[in-house]
């Protein structure tokens, strides 16, 4: 593009005037940028704080299916937004409320076993081992059935 001079006021005005409009949306886009980061990072917050908590309710023993409606319960009790750690708000519930935390233990279970005694467990599949997470997987229960799967016990 080969230089034009300017030779009006016109036309230095009409310059200028693009300029400003070109930074002005450059602007406008980086905030708008700016506000989608932040937002991203706020989810990702929420995110940490809800393992976080769902980590330490399992730590708890509070992870069986025997306790899911107290889990929906004390997780309806934390709030996520706040500044306090979601640990420390499990402890400060859990000896505001105990029974909360008190996990059911069935016939034979013994003393010491946080986990109850269930009804058989059914037989895995491809499908349940393809759907689990990583961390799922990594439990030393399920660990143990997915080698008994793969060694063709399922």
């Amino acid at each position: 593009m080969p230089f034009e001079p300017i030779e009006t006021q016109e036309q230095l005005d009409a310059i200028i005037a693009k300029r400003l409009k070109d930074q002005k949306d450059q602007t406008q886009e980086v905030e708008s940028l700016r506000a989608e980061l932040q937002e991203k990072d706020r989810e990702i917050a929420t995110l940490q704080k809800t393992h976080a908590v769902e980590w330490e309710l399992a730590k708890r023993g509070l992870d069986t299916p025997l306790t899911a409606a107290k889990v929906e319960t004390i997780k309806s009790l934390i709030d996520l937004d706040s500044e306090t750690d979601p640990a420390e708000q499990l402890d400060r519930l859990e000896r505001r409320v105990p029974e909360l935390f008190q996990v059911p233990r069935g016939t034979g279970s013994g003393y010491f076993s946080k986990q109850p005694v269930l009804d058989r467990e059914r037989k895995l599949t491809e499908e349940d081992i393809a759907g689990m997470t990583p961390e799922e997987m990594a439990k030393p229960s399920v660990m143990a059935r997915i080698d008994r799967f793969l060694a063709g016990q399922r």
